[in-house]
């Protein structure tokens, strides 16, 4: 228990700088713990039906917050907002895949990441659609 508390922190301290990328780091450590976790106690699914599902929509609101709040420039959210996209698939492909039996948490998952994408190329500024066509050569 105490080494589930610790390898979280670490990361968490060194990159409290930038808080997207930390979100990033915590997702994925998280992710690994939660399901060693399940793995060791029986393996009982709750990891990949519950768990990890809700940490993604967690992260994708997290990330939507801190780029509406830090006023984060088009370059740095363009990145996150991939890393959103991803967010929302990984459940899907678990439950697509029958890894994950819970069907519901998986599809609202893909919802939120679909109305964070959504809601970014919609509303934002001209300089996300142009920093889009920069990075991926459009």
């Amino acid at each position: 228990g105490l080494a589930c508390m610790w390898v979280p922190l670490f990361p968490a301290m060194r990159k409290r700088s930038n808080i997207s990328k930390n979100i990033l780091w915590q997702v994925v450590i998280l992710s690994v713990l939660l399901l060693l976790w399940d793995v060791f106690t029986g393996w009982h699914r709750w990891s990949v039906n519950f768990a990890i599902p809700a940490l993604c929509i967690s992260a994708m609101l997290g990330l939507a917050i801190v780029g509406k709040v830090m006023h984060l420039q088009p370059g740095d959210y363009v990145i996150y907002l991939l890393i959103d996209v991803i967010f929302g698939l990984v459940p899907l492909i678990l439950w697509i895949t029958g890894i994950a039996k819970v069907g519901w948490l998986c599809l609202a998952s893909m919802v939120v990441s679909v109305l964070c994408l959504t809601t970014v190329l919609l509303f934002s500024e001209l300089s996300v659609w142009q920093e889009l066509k920069k990075r991926f050569h459009l």
